[in-house]
């Protein structure tokens, strides 16, 4: 299983820092610190220039991996 805190689509919000999923738009509480079973969304933190990509632009990015995914195959 994959970890939500490790994934580049986690977004910290609120005053205490509570954990916020762009992808599937839910907050990740300290005792449900993962989603159940592999996340095909997960990715892992990238970096641009030495600082971390927005959630915003790790969601594009993997939007556009899937879907370019999904148009392969036999024509």
């Amino acid at each position: 299983m994959t970890r939500c805190a490790e994934c580049g689509l986690m977004e910290r919000t609120g005053d205490f820092g509570e954990r916020y999923c762009l992808k599937f738009r839910r907050c990740i509480g300290d005792g449900k610190g993962q989603m159940p079973g592999d996340c095909p969304y997960f990715t892992p933190i990238q970096y641009d220039g030495g600082e971390p990509l927005t959630p915003h632009q790790h969601l594009i990015l993997k939007e556009g991996e899937l879907l370019s995914k999904k148009m392969r195959g036999p024509v």
